[in-house]
C-alpha cells in the first residue's frame, strides 16, 4: 500500500448547500499547519446572519483501512444532501470499523453519533412486547458496538411498514448518524470523487475498496441442487455498476450485469479469484457462507491450496492482538468467559479460544502426560471405581478423570451386587492407595 497521504482539500466543495431549497453559500478555507478551518455564513432574512465552521485534518492516511472504509461508505452511506452523515449496516464489526476510522482520521468521538435500529418486522400491537423487543435489541447493539446509550433516538426501534414478517430474523440494521451539514458534504464529496477515481489507484487499493463494496452490497447464492454458486453485488445507479465491473476486471475477475441493478460473479475460475484475493473476508457473515460455497467445488483444496488443515489455517477475522491482551487481563481478574465477552463486546467463542490458548480457562493447569498415565494405570487396576473415587485417590479434580477416560476410551465395569474384598483390592494398589479410607476402596459404581 502506498505510504503517501490523501489530500483532503481537493474534496472540499466551493459552496455549501443549505435548507430544502439547497441554497448555495460560499465556503471559506483557512489552512493551518496540519488542518483546514472551514467556515460559511448564512442569511436567513431580516438581516440575521449565522456563522458555521468546522475543523478537519489536512490529510487522510492512505492505507488499506482507509480504502476498505471508503468501499463501505460508498456502499452503505446515505448520499442525499440532508445535512447529516448516515451509515447503515447489520453487522456490528463493520459498524465498529467505520466508527474507529472516523475516530482515527477526524478524532470524532463515539458519543458524537446518534443511532436507531431498523427491523424488518410488523410492529406488535402489544405495548409490553414492543418495549421488551426494544430493550433486547438495544442491549445487543450497545454490547457489540462502541455507541453510547444516551445517544439513541427517542424512538430507538423503527419498523418496516411494507412487510408481512412477524418473526424477528436477526438483530436488525443499525443506523448511525452524525449531524453536521458542512462535514457531511465534505465526506460525501470525498467518497463520490475518490470512488470514481479508483481505476487510477493501485491494484492493492482497488482490492481493499472492493472488499468494502462486497461487504456492504453483496449476496452469496449457494444452491447445491443445481450447483449454482454466485456472488451478487447490488447497486441502484448504473454508474456504480459500471465502476464495480471495471474494478473487478482490473483484478482479473470477469463479472456480468444482471437484471439492471446487479453485478453477478459466477463460474469457478472467477470465484476462485475472489477467494484467493480475499475479497470476501471483510464481512464475517458473508465470508463464512462464501467459504462454504467454495468447499462445494470438487477438488478445490488441491486447486487453490487455500484450504489447509485446521491447525495451520489462516483466519482472516482473527481477534486483534489488542483485544487478545484485554481478554487475558480480564480473565486473570477472575471474570468468566461470558462476563469478559459482554465487557469487550465480543462473541463468547472468541474469548474461550483466547483463554484456552493461554491456559486461562477453568483448567488452570493442563493435565500432564505423567498424570494422564497415572489416571490410566489407576483405572485399569480398579475399573469399577467412579471418577470421584479416583479423583480422591489422586487428589485431583473429577473433571480430569472424565477427560482422560474420554480421551483413551476407558470404560467402567458395570455395577456389581457384591463388594470386592478389601484385601484383594489392597494387594493390587500402590502405597498411596493403601492409605485411603476403606469407604473409598469398597464403593462401587
Amino acid at each position: 500500500m502506498k505510504t503517501e497521504k490523501i489530500e483532503l482539500k481537493k474534496f472540499v466543495p466551493n459552496f455549501v448547500l443549505c435548507g430544502d431549497q439547497r441554497n448555495e453559500y460560499s465556503l471559506k478555507i483557512e489552512e493551518k499547519s496540519d488542518s483546514l478551518f472551514l467556515s460559511y455564513i448564512t442569511n436567513s432574512g431580516n438581516g440575521f446572519k449565522q456563522n458555521y465552521s468546522y475543523l478537519i485534518p489536512k490529510y487522510l492516511t492512505r492505507d488499506k483501512e482507509t480504502f476498505e472504509v471508503l468501499g463501505l461508505l460508498q456502499a452503505e452511506m446515505g448520499k442525499t444532501y440532508n445535512g447529516c452523515l448516515v451509515f447503515a449496516n447489520s453487522e456490528y464489526k463493520l459498524v465498529n470499523k467505520v466508527l474507529n476510522w472516523f475516530k482515527r482520521e477526524f478524532d470524532l468521538d463515539f458519543n458524537s453519533w446518534r443511532w436507531y435500529i431498523r427491523v424488518n418486522l410488523v410492529e406488535f400491537e402489544n405495548g409490553s412486547l414492543t418495549e421488551n423487543l426494544q430493550e433486547y435489541l438495544k442491549d445487543y447493539w450497545l454490547k457489540k458496538t462502541k455507541l453510547c446509550s444516551n445517544m439513541a433516538h427517542p424512538k430507538t426501534v423503527c419498523y418496516v411498514k411494507e412487510t408481512n414478517n412477524k418473526i424477528l430474523q436477526n438483530y436488525g440494521t443499525i443506523m448511525i448518524e452524525y449531524k453536521s451539514n458542512l462535514f457531511s458534504q465534505v465526506i460525501k464529496k470525498y467518497v463520490n470523487e475518490m470512488s470514481f477515481d479508483m481505476l487510477n489507484c493501485s491494484n492493492e487499493e482497488i482490492c481493499a475498496f472492493m472488499k468494502g463494496i462486497i461487504a456492504g452490497e453483496s449476496n452469496v447464492e449457494l444452491n447445491s441442487e443445481d450447483c449454482r454458486y454466485r456472488v451478487y453485488i447490488s447497486a441502484v445507479h448504473q454508474d456504480d455498476l459500471d465502476l464495480y465491473e471495471a474494478c473487478l476486471r482490473k483484478l482479473g475477475i470477469v463479472s456480468k450485469q444482471y437484471q439492471s441493478n446487479k453485478l453477478i460473479v459466477s463460474k469457478r475460475k472467477n470465484n476462485v479469484k475472489l477467494l484467493e484475493q480475499k475479497l470476501m473476508t471483510l464481512s464475517p457473515k458473508k465470508y463464512n457462507k462464501f467459504r462454504s460455497m467454495m468447499l462445494k467445488y470438487p477438488e478445490i483444496r488441491d486447486e487453490t491450496n487455500y484450504f489447509r488443515d485446521k491447525k495451520n489455517c489462516v483466519r482472516y477475522n482473527k481477534t486483534p492482538e489488542e483485544k487478545v491482551q484485554q481478554i487475558i487481563s480480564l480473565s486473570k481478574t477472575g471474570l468468566s468467559s461470558k462476563e469478559v465477552a459482554e465487557k469487550l463486546g465480543l462473541h463468547i467463542l472468541k474469548v474461550q479460544r483466547v483463554r484456552s490458548a493461554n491456559n486461562l480457562g477453568k483448567r488452570i493447569v493442563r493435565t500432564s502426560k505423567e498424570l494422564e498415565d497415572k489416571i490410566v494405570e489407576t483405572h485399569w487396576k480398579m475399573p469399577f471405581l467412579a471418577a470421584r473415587d479416583i479423583a480422591a485417590i489422586l487428589k485431583i479434580s473429577e473433571g480430569r478423570i472424565w477427560r482422560v477416560r474420554r480421551k483413551y476410551g476407558l470404560k467402567l465395569i458395570l455395577p456389581c451386587r457384591t463388594k470386592v474384598p478389601l484385601d484383594i483390592v489392597l494387594r493390587e494398589t500402590s502405597d498411596q492407595m493403601r492409605e485411603l479410607d476403606e469407604k473409598w476402596i469398597t464403593r462401587l459404581v
